[in-house]
Order: C-alpha cells, then sequence, then structure tokens
C-alpha cells in the first residue's frame, strides 16, 4: 500500500506498529539499549513522515483524490500503531505456549546430529 500510495496513513500506521512490536519484544526486551534498534526507529519514524507528508502526486490515492496528510493524520497513524502493538502483544501474552512433539516446550528439545558414517 505504501508503494502504490494507496490509504497511506493506514499503510503508515501498519508499518509503524510492526516496528514498535519489534522494538518493544524483540530488540529492546531487556530495556532500551544504546545503539541498537536504529533500522527498526528508522522505518517507524520514515512510515509516520510519509503518512505526514502524503504520497505525492502519482499516487493511487492522488489519482483517486482521496490523498490524506498532515500532522493530523501522522498523529493518527502513531496512535494507531501504538494501539494495534499493543493488542498484539497482549494478545500474544494470553496464548499457551507452543509444545514440542512430547509435550516439552520447543527450547527444551535436543536437537540429534547425524554424523556422516551412520
Amino acid at each position: 500500500m505504501l508503494t502504490l500510495g494507496l490509504a497511506t496513513p493506514l499503510a503508515a500506521a501498519s508499518l509503524a506498529s510492526v516496528m514498535l512490536t519489534a522494538l518493544r519484544t524483540a530488540v529492546w526486551r531487556d530495556g532500551i539499549k544504546t545503539g541498537e534498534g536504529g533500522y527498526e526507529m528508522l522505518l517507524l519514524v520514515s512510515s509516520l513522515a510519509l503518512a505526514e507528508s502524503g504520497p505525492g502526486r502519482w499516487s493511487l490515492d492522488a489519482l483517486m483524490k482521496s490523498e490524506r496528510r498532515g500532522a493530523g493524520w501522522a498523529a493518527a497513524a502513531l496512535v494507531a500503531a501504538v494501539a494495534g502493538t499493543t493488542l498484539v502483544t497482549r494478545l500474544g501474552n494470553l496464548q499457551p505456549a507452543a509444545t514440542g512433539e512430547e509435550g516439552q516446550a520447543p527450547d527444551d528439545r535436543v536437537e540429534a546430529t547425524v554424523s556422516p558414517g551412520d
């Protein structure tokens, strides 16, 4: 949607939500650390900047005369992203842990190695 310039604030909110979730759950799991999460922050800020500046005159939004841009749309995209990441992480915490073949958690499984002579 971002590439086509279609429903740009919604597309920006979707990407921002994914990046916020990645920062919260994978990159900064144990707290914010200097030098980590730069790429995710770049994508997050870029998506919100695109929501603010708009998709441009060659976009599908402009073609359909439904282009939405401005600080209000960027703020709305940020609010939607925060709501999305909050919902996803809360729902993820409600799910039971996945189990392996023998009822063990995936982290507890022992990988079998096969040597060439076997």
